[in-house]
């Protein structure tokens, strides 16, 4: 079998860039998701959101980029804390709704799973996932690293109505340590 190539992301030069405003706490104080979120949806498909170089944003509920075209999130070296529950709402970034061409790169994730990568970690806090793509296409992840959420590193699956399937995911270059359930999950992708 021929295998898939590895989606490549628009040239940076062609792209809009977009930074974070400095009116959104990149020092980790405050829960910015609804700021943030708010910038995400702002802003114009086929454009790069650059963050804070080495910033901290802390976030109460998961990010979403839902229907979207083109976008890149660039972490710059920062940091998203999450502080939300251990479940779907309290996850990093689900890239979802049929979105394509996404990247995300030089992020770190860090979740609030204390029991994240014991014996003890299995139960109450497995939907809290690092990376959700749920019905998109292309999307590449590189260098990304994820620690400490209650369910999986990267949650690969369907749009919940199960008839979008995720196809043309890359994961390259990135980490994932101590999580509550698993590192790479594919559940209703094609390829």
């Amino acid at each position: 079998p021929t295998p898939t190539p590895t989606p490549k992301p628009a040239s940076v030069k062609s792209k809009r860039r977009a930074k974070v405003p400095s009116s959104i706490d990149a020092t980790g104080k405050k829960d910015v998701q609804p700021a943030l979120q708010s910038f995400i949806d702002r802003t114009p498909n086929s454009s790069i959101i650059v963050f804070k170089a080495g910033g901290t944003y802390r976030l109460g509920k998961v990010l979403r980029v839902a229907d979207r075209r083109g976008m890149t999130l660039d972490g710059n070296g920062a940091t998203l804390k999450l502080t939300g529950p251990g479940d779907y709402f309290g996850s990093g970034i689900y890239v979802e709704r049929g979105s394509s061409g996404t990247t995300i790169r030089d992020l770190t994730i860090v979740g609030n799973h204390a029991a994240a990568g014991t014996n003890k970690a299995c139960c109450g806090s497995e939907g809290q996932h690092g990376i959700g793509i749920h019905g998109s296409d292309d999307t590449l992840i590189e260098r990304v690293e994820i620690r400490r959420v209650g369910g999986d590193c990267f949650n690969i699956a369907t749009w919940y109505d199960q008839t979008d399937r995720s196809d043309g995911v890359t994961i390259r270059d990135s980490t994932c340590r101590v999580v509550g359930r698993m590192g790479v999950v594919i559940n209703g992708a094609t390829s």
